[in-house]
């Protein structure tokens, strides 16, 4: 499971006040699924430049949580699908879904915090 940027998630909350976490973290939530369906249907397309704009999609989103893991992922997965490195943005998409998953788990429970 990727792992919640804390001090990122905190600084999110002091930029857009307390009161509206609950409605940022549950768009973001809405937001890491949908994204990763797109970065599905793009994979199973086999369509590089699809696969390129839904991970540089997901590396702000996912920058923005605090996800570091997933964003990282994400602008490896970019680049790769950029420079129609098949495979290796084959495989990026592949744990980028998987960390998208868990992403959207960890989005959820710190939504009960606030």
């Amino acid at each position: 499971m990727t792992a919640l940027n804390e001090t990122t998630l905190q600084r999110l909350a002091q930029d857009v006040g307390p009161e509206m976490m609950p409605l940022i973290l549950g768009k973001f939530a809405e937001e890491l699924s949908s994204k990763a369906e797109a970065l599905s249907v793009a994979l199973a397309a086999g369509d590089l430049g699809a696969l390129s704009a839904h991970a540089h999609s997901l590396k702000s989103t996912t920058r923005t949580l605090g996800l570091d893991a997933a964003a990282d992922v994400a602008a490896k997965t970019e680049l790769a699908a950029l420079q129609e490195a098949r495979e290796t943005a084959v495989a990026g998409a592949e744990e980028l879904m998987r960390l998208c998953a868990s992403g959207q788990q960890l989005v959820e429970q710190a939504l009960e915090r606030f």
